[in-house]
């Protein structure tokens, strides 16, 4: 008899625990975002990893359907068992809402109703929210903003306008980032436009952080340095500057000797490129017309 009870105790256990307990699972995890009615491709990002790593994705998806209320006229605790878990869920949905969403649900009573309601309303989008931002994406100016602040900027419309699941191609965004720089850019704007490959908005971005960095120090620089005859005398003199190197540096022969045979014009044409992918000071110049050998 003492070896029956054993057996019979020790399988209990396995018998009556058909699906993970409550108890088990954070009642309260830390929600980061909000459910607004612009972001739901975000905020669907931050709900998912958290309902499959607790095997509670099938109360949204249809995979773990309600088990029969009662067994042969007894209450099912498979039953009890789901419900605990659907309802913990549910509640994990409605700590994630901000309270203009709340509405859509506030009368579903179970994870897979209210997660249905919020896709049917907010997944789309709504075509008229899409409308404004793409026009915004359209119209932007860096205007006194940093480069930084400016790419953020866009970025933030950008993101947003995925999250509602409007096409926007990362090309569309290059070309709505340049349309909104300021005439300072204008010369990069234009080698960047002569690319035959198309360029990343990860790399333009970079381009022009670094861009802003060089023509910040132009800019900082003493006055005397911005004139075209000081940045001669500096930089292509007979013997100072970057470009000589005593006698026998080959910048310091014909074209570089003087003032007024500072560049060549055919070979300006060929340096057009460096100079603007290299040189702000060196564009500056090379744009203001100088003198050529005649």
């Amino acid at each position: 008899m003492a070896t029956s009870s054993t057996t019979s105790d020790s399988s209990s256990p396995s018998i009556q625990s058909p699906s993970p307990q409550c108890l088990l699972i954070p009642s309260n995890p830390q929600l980061t975002v909000k459910l607004t009615p612009t972001n739901y491709l975000l905020w669907r990002a931050q709900i998912h990893p958290l309902l499959q790593c607790n095997r509670l994705i099938g109360h949204i998806d249809g995979t773990l359907p309600s088990p029969p209320l009662t067994v042969e006229s007894q209450p099912n605790p498979a039953y009890a068992t789901w419900y605990e878990n659907d309802q913990l869920v549910l509640a994990w949905i409605n700590l994630s809402l901000t309270e203009a969403v709340m509405p859509t649900i506030v009368n579903k009573t179970t994870a897979r109703d209210a997660w249905d309601a919020l896709a049917t309303v907010y997944a789309s989008g709504s075509p008229v929210i899409i409308g404004q931002l793409r026009k915004n994406l359209l119209r932007l100016s860096c205007g006194n903003e940093t480069i930084h602040d400016y790419i953020h900027r866009v970025k933030a419309i950008y993101d947003k306008m995925l999250a509602l699941g409007a096409t926007v191609t990362e090309q569309e965004l290059v070309i709505a980032l340049l349309d909104g720089l300021d005439e300072d850019y204008r010369p990069f704007i234009r080698n960047l436009e002569a690319r035959v490959e198309p360029i990343s908005f990860e790399n333009v971005s970079s381009l022009f952080l670094s861009e802003e960095m060089q023509l910040q120090r132009f800019r900082s620089a003493p006055v005397d340095r911005a004139t075209p005859q000081t940045f001669y005398s500096a930089h292509g003199g007979r013997n100072g500057g970057r470009f000589t190197r005593g006698r026998g540096s080959r910048f310091a022969g014909r074209g570089f000797s003087n003032p007024g045979h500072f560049i060549n014009p055919s070979f300006a044409g060929r340096l057009g490129p460096f100079l603007v992918d290299h040189d702000p000071l060196l564009q500056a110049c090379w744009g203001l017309g100088l003198p050529a050998h005649p």
